[in-house]
C-alpha cells in the first residue's frame, strides 16, 4: 500500500535532542519540550521524560496506522457476513467509525 509518510519502522534515536528516525536512520522529527522560561530555559527531568515518551509514541505510528488499517477491514468483513464476535450490532458500527476517523485523521484525510 502506498503511503504518503516516511516508511516505517521508525525507531527513536538515543541521542539527545530525542528524534525520531526512518528505517533509513533519516530523522523524521524530534522531541522536544522545554519549560515555560523560554528557548534557553533547561529541561526539567519531567520534560526528558515526555519527550521520550512522546517520541516512542511517534515511533509506533506507522505500526498502529498498519494495524488500525487491517482491523478496518477485519470489522468490515466480519459486519458484512453478519458475524456479530456476541457483541450488538451497533458496537461493531461504532468501531469501525472510530477506527474510520483514526484513520482518516493519521492521513490527512479528516
Amino acid at each position: 500500500m502506498k503511503t504518503d509518510h516516511t516508511p516505517g519502522p521508525w525507531f527513536v534515536a538515543k541521542a539527545k535532542p530525542r528524534r525520531v528516525c526512518g528505517k533509513d536512520g533519516v530523522s523524521i522529527c524530534n522531541a522536544i519540550l522545554r519549560n515555560q522560561g523560554g528557548p534557553k530555559a533547561k529541561a526539567n527531568l519531567k520534560d526528558e521524560h515526555e519527550a521520550e515518551a512522546n517520541a516512542l509514541l511517534i515511533s509506533a505510528a506507522p505500526a498502529l496506522l498498519r494495524l488500525a488499517r487491517e482491523n478496518l477491514s477485519t470489522l468490515e468483513v466480519q459486519q458484512a457476513n453478519h458475524i456479530r464476535w456476541n457483541k450488538p450490532h451497533a458496537e461493531i458500527d461504532a468501531a469501525i467509525n472510530e477506527t474510520r476517523d483514526i484513520i482518516a485523521s493519521a492521513t490527512g484525510a479528516a
